[in-house]
Protein backbone atom coordinates (compact mmCIF):
# COMPACT_ATOMS: atom_id res chain seq x y z
CA UNK A 1 0.00 0.00 0.00
CA UNK A 2 1.32 3.31 -0.63
CA UNK A 3 0.78 6.19 1.63
CA UNK A 4 -0.20 9.75 0.44
CA UNK A 5 1.44 12.95 1.79
CA UNK A 6 -1.76 13.87 3.92
CA UNK A 7 -1.18 10.63 5.77
CA UNK A 8 2.70 11.12 6.59
CA UNK A 9 1.33 14.37 7.86
CA UNK A 10 -1.77 13.25 9.61
CA UNK A 11 0.90 10.78 11.48
CA UNK A 12 3.45 13.51 11.90
CA UNK A 13 0.75 15.94 13.13
CA UNK A 14 -0.02 13.83 15.58
CA UNK A 15 3.14 12.84 17.21
CA UNK A 16 3.65 16.46 17.51
CA UNK A 17 0.47 17.11 19.01
CA UNK A 18 1.09 14.35 21.40
CA UNK A 19 4.63 15.65 21.99
CA UNK A 20 3.49 19.12 22.71
CA UNK A 21 0.81 18.07 25.22
CA UNK A 22 3.25 15.50 27.57
CA UNK A 23 5.77 18.28 27.31
CA UNK A 24 3.68 21.10 28.35
CA UNK A 25 1.87 18.95 31.18
CA UNK A 26 5.44 18.78 33.09
CA UNK A 27 5.14 22.02 34.99
CA UNK A 28 1.74 21.46 36.16
CA UNK A 29 2.60 17.77 37.29
CA UNK A 30 6.17 18.53 38.91
CA UNK A 31 5.42 22.50 40.49
CA UNK A 32 3.73 21.55 43.76
CA UNK A 33 6.95 19.36 44.43
CA UNK A 34 10.23 21.47 43.32
CA UNK A 35 9.90 24.30 45.14
CA UNK A 36 10.95 22.16 48.02
CA UNK A 37 13.66 20.37 46.75
CA UNK A 38 17.19 21.24 45.87
CA UNK A 39 18.90 21.97 42.63
CA UNK A 40 20.35 18.05 42.32
CA UNK A 41 16.92 16.66 43.21
CA UNK A 42 15.05 19.53 40.43
CA UNK A 43 17.62 18.24 37.63
CA UNK A 44 16.65 14.58 38.53
CA UNK A 45 13.09 15.11 38.47
CA UNK A 46 12.76 17.23 35.35
CA UNK A 47 15.07 14.71 33.87
CA UNK A 48 12.90 12.00 34.60
CA UNK A 49 9.65 13.34 33.20
CA UNK A 50 11.07 13.98 30.49
CA UNK A 51 12.70 10.82 29.49
CA UNK A 52 9.24 9.31 30.73
CA UNK A 53 7.69 11.64 27.53
CA UNK A 54 10.56 10.87 25.52
CA UNK A 55 9.92 6.60 26.22
CA UNK A 56 6.76 6.71 25.41
CA UNK A 57 6.74 8.37 22.42
CA UNK A 58 9.88 6.86 20.82
CA UNK A 59 7.16 3.25 20.69
CA UNK A 60 5.73 4.20 17.46
CA UNK A 61 3.44 0.70 17.59
CA UNK A 62 2.62 1.71 20.69
CA UNK A 63 1.60 5.44 20.27
CA UNK A 64 0.42 4.46 16.59
CA UNK A 65 0.16 0.95 16.02
CA UNK A 66 -3.90 1.01 16.03
CA UNK A 67 -4.26 3.47 12.91
CA UNK A 68 -1.70 1.98 10.61
CA UNK A 69 -1.51 -0.19 7.96
CA UNK A 70 0.23 -3.02 9.27
CA UNK A 71 2.46 -2.99 6.07
CA UNK A 72 6.05 -4.22 7.31
CA UNK A 73 8.16 -1.65 5.37
CA UNK A 74 6.63 1.27 6.40
CA UNK A 75 5.58 0.70 9.97
CA UNK A 76 9.82 -0.54 10.40
CA UNK A 77 10.37 2.81 8.93
CA UNK A 78 8.32 4.69 11.67
CA UNK A 79 9.40 2.11 14.45
CA UNK A 80 13.43 3.92 13.07
CA UNK A 81 12.00 7.25 12.99
CA UNK A 82 10.46 7.21 16.50
CA UNK A 83 13.47 5.80 17.95
CA UNK A 84 15.28 9.43 17.61
CA UNK A 85 12.96 10.16 20.42
CA UNK A 86 14.21 8.04 22.94
CA UNK A 87 16.36 9.50 25.58
CA UNK A 88 19.90 8.91 26.09
CA UNK A 89 21.25 5.79 28.14
CA UNK A 90 22.49 6.78 31.44
CA UNK A 91 25.94 6.96 31.77
CA UNK A 92 28.70 8.73 32.83
CA UNK A 93 31.27 10.28 30.34
CA UNK A 94 33.90 7.33 30.88
CA UNK A 95 31.38 4.59 30.23
CA UNK A 96 30.26 7.09 26.78
CA UNK A 97 33.69 7.34 25.73
CA UNK A 98 34.23 3.19 26.30
CA UNK A 99 31.40 3.03 24.29
CA UNK A 100 31.93 5.88 21.55
CA UNK A 101 34.98 7.45 21.61
CA UNK A 102 37.62 6.14 18.72
CA UNK A 103 40.89 7.23 18.44
CA UNK A 104 42.61 8.09 15.07
CA UNK A 105 45.74 6.85 13.65
CA UNK A 106 47.24 10.50 13.18
CA UNK A 107 46.62 11.30 17.06
CA UNK A 108 47.13 8.30 18.71
CA UNK A 109 49.70 6.40 19.19
CA UNK A 110 47.01 3.58 20.33
CA UNK A 111 44.46 4.55 17.58
CA UNK A 112 40.89 2.44 17.68
CA UNK A 113 38.63 2.37 20.61
CA UNK A 114 39.24 4.01 23.52
CA UNK A 115 40.09 2.35 27.00
CA UNK A 116 39.60 4.03 30.24
CA UNK A 117 41.29 1.78 31.83
CA UNK A 118 44.23 2.51 29.87
CA UNK A 119 44.23 5.75 31.78
CA UNK A 120 42.93 5.34 35.16
CA UNK A 121 43.89 8.24 36.74
CA UNK A 122 41.23 10.07 33.70
CA UNK A 123 38.32 8.13 34.82
CA UNK A 124 37.57 10.74 38.05
CA UNK A 125 37.93 13.55 36.62
CA UNK A 126 35.78 12.65 33.49
CA UNK A 127 33.16 11.39 35.49
CA UNK A 128 33.86 14.48 37.53
CA UNK A 129 32.65 16.33 34.46
CA UNK A 130 28.90 14.93 34.33
CA UNK A 131 28.11 14.49 37.54
CA UNK A 132 25.25 16.85 38.97
CA UNK A 133 26.23 16.49 42.57
CA UNK A 134 29.85 18.11 42.41
CA UNK A 135 29.99 21.77 42.44
CA UNK A 136 32.04 23.78 40.62
CA UNK A 137 34.39 26.24 42.96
Amino acid sequence: MRYTTEDVEQVMTDTLVRFKTRLMAIPAKLSPILSKKNKTEIFKLLKSAIDEVLEELSDFQTVFGYGVDNEENTVDMFTRIFKVLQPPPEMTLSQWADKFRRLSAGSSAEPGRWKTAKAPYQKEIMDAITDITIKKS
